[in-house]
């Protein structure tokens, strides 16, 4: 008993914790991380919490402008607006696997919000700041750090 219990104390400390990595070179996400770009579509910013299967890196969120918020609005962003992508980072739990997340910045009205987009969980999803041409979704990164 005592040894099943060390080995799982083990496990719990040493390799079934999440893990954040920056995947912002990765040819998905390069030509957008650390540059100023402009939106392609409306979108809106939506309060954004934790819960049991997501971790928030920021508490702001953007989505498409069709897309429901769970708790308030706070701006629309116009096609046009001029967003700042400080970068991608990929958030790896157990068991659930690899979400990827663009964090930036934008401002609305005088007011600047730093956001999070979440890419997505089984696919990539077209960021607003994405072309057309760029497909609506595809395939996720080949996983190699975790």
């Amino acid at each position: 008993m005592r040894i099943t219990t060390i080995v799982f104390i083990y496990f719990m400390l040493s390799g079934c914790a999440h893990k954040v990595f920056d995947v912002s070179s990765h040819p998905y996400f390069s030509n957008y991380s650390g540059n100023t770009l402009s939106t392609q579509r409306d979108a809106k910013l939506c309060l954004n919490i934790d819960d049991k299967n997501h971790f928030t890196f920021r508490r702001v969120k953007l989505v498409s402008a069709s897309e429901w918020c769970s708790f308030e609005e706070l701006a629309i962003i116009p096609a046009g607006s001029t967003v700042y992508v400080e970068g991608v980072k990929e958030y790896w739990v157990p068991f659930r696997g690899s979400h990827w997340v663009a964090l930036g910045v934008v401002t609305i009205a005088g007011q600047t919000y730093k956001f999070e987009f979440i890419y997505g969980y089984f696919s990539i999803i077209r960021a607003p700041w994405e072309n057309d041409e760029e497909p609506i979704s595809k395939a996720v990164p080949k996983q190699s750090k975790a």
